[in-house]
Order: C-alpha cells, then sequence, then structure tokens
C-alpha cells in the first residue's frame, strides 16, 4: 500500500502536466474552460492538505503552473507549448523527488 500511494501520486503529477498541452493541442475553448474550472477547484482543494502531505505540495505547484496555462486561450504557438512543457517537466521532477521521502504516505 506504501508503494501503492506513491506510484498514484506519481501518476497524477504526470497526467496534471499533460493537462495545459492537451487543453491547447485540441484549440476547444469548451474544454479550456473545464479544464481551467478542475484545476481552481484541485488548487483550493490542494492547498487545504498541503502542510500535512509534502508531496501534495510538490502537486500544487504543478496545479497553478497549469491553471495559468490553461486560462490562456487561443491557439498557441510551437515555442510557447515547449515552455509550459519544461516548466512542468521541472516541477515534475520535483515531485518526484519528494515522494520518496514523503513518510505521510505510509500512514
Amino acid at each position: 500500500m506504501k508503494s501503492d500511494n506513491r506510484q498514484i501520486i506519481e501518476a497524477l503529477a504526470e497526467q496534471l502536466a499533460a493537462i495545459p498541452i492537451e487543453a491547447h493541442l485540441a484549440d476547444d475553448p469548451t474544454l479550456i474552460e473545464r479544464c481551467s474550472a478542475f484545476l481552481s477547484n484541485a488548487i483550493r482543494f490542494w492547498h487545504k492538505h498541503k502542510e500535512a502531505i509534502p508531496s501534495v505540495a510538490a502537486l500544487t505547484t504543478i496545479i497553478s503552473l497549469d491553471y495559468h496555462h490553461v486560462m490562456k486561450t487561443g491557439s498557441r504557438d510551437l515555442r510557447h507549448l515547449m515552455n509550459i512543457l519544461e516548466a512542468n517537466r521541472e516541477a515534475l521532477k520535483k515531485v518526484k523527488e519528494v515522494l520518496p521521502a514523503d513518510s505521510s504516505l505510509d500512514k
């Protein structure tokens, strides 16, 4: 179970990191609006719990980046998408660094 929690969080982080790229590639205003609403709610939820679970603080960074990027509607050039990808890659790296030492996931 301990390992499962870390795998679940890592998989979730990877999915969250992909949201802004997928939303912009779809270039669908409705999808962007729904992603923005989801990420806004997720930020509120995770801010409440990030003190108790260090890995959640790292997830919040990804969600904040995603929210910031998804809110920008319209087509994006490749350079912009690469910047989003790099920012999320760095945040995802942080999640992976924090996960092994996060003892709160053992409870």
